[in-house]
């Protein structure tokens, strides 16, 4: 599958997201300030440049994915598009974990990275895969996205706002 300019993006910044210890739990701007609950401190000068290289990144994501396009991140003012890509990565997780991967009647355990792209009536418009262990993963989690029910975007949305975009991991665990 040829790779888009979107999906090096994507990875881009997803490469500076992982660079930042605190943000794996951190949901809220880095304009608050607050320590990670982890007890993990960044230095403020280190993450206010890793915030700026990464609010470059959304701009140049969002200008490739055209107008009306929204990249979202944990750096995203609006709260109404951070609950929704909240309430849609739940929705993957729910029925990823009632329909468990098996290939040849075995589970299937690993991860897989993607960079969705969601219209404005929530159907997947793009899965651009970034990094995953096994293809059969990838293949599954695609037809996971297929079989997700559609959660068109709601009024609180920013007005003009027909697509997002954002990266999620698929994590295929024992529990």
């Amino acid at each position: 599958m040829p790779r888009t300019s979107s999906y090096y993006l994507a990875l881009l910044a997803t490469i500076i997201v992982a660079a930042i210890p605190r943000l794996a739990d951190c949901q809220t701007s880095a304009m608050s300030g607050d320590v990670p609950a982890a007890g993990v401190s960044v230095p403020s000068s280190e993450r206010t440049k890793k915030d700026n290289q990464l609010r470059e990144l959304t701009q140049a994501i969002e200008r490739r994915l055209g107008k009306g396009a929204r990249y979202v991140n944990y750096l995203t003012p609006e709260s109404s598009l951070v609950n929704y890509v909240d309430m849609y990565k739940k929705e993957i997780e729910k029925i990823g974990t009632a329909k468990f991967p098996k290939v040849d009647g075995k589970s299937v355990y690993g991860s897989v990275t993607v960079c969705l792209t969601i219209d404005s009536m929530g159907r997947v418009e793009q899965a651009d895969p970034i990094e995953g262990e096994k293809n059969s993963l990838l293949a599954y989690s695609r037809k996971l996205l297929a079989g997700l029910p559609k959660m068109p975007f709601p009024s609180t949305f920013p007005k003009g706002t027909r697509r997002i975009a954002f990266v999620t991991t698929f994590n295929y665990a024992q529990r």
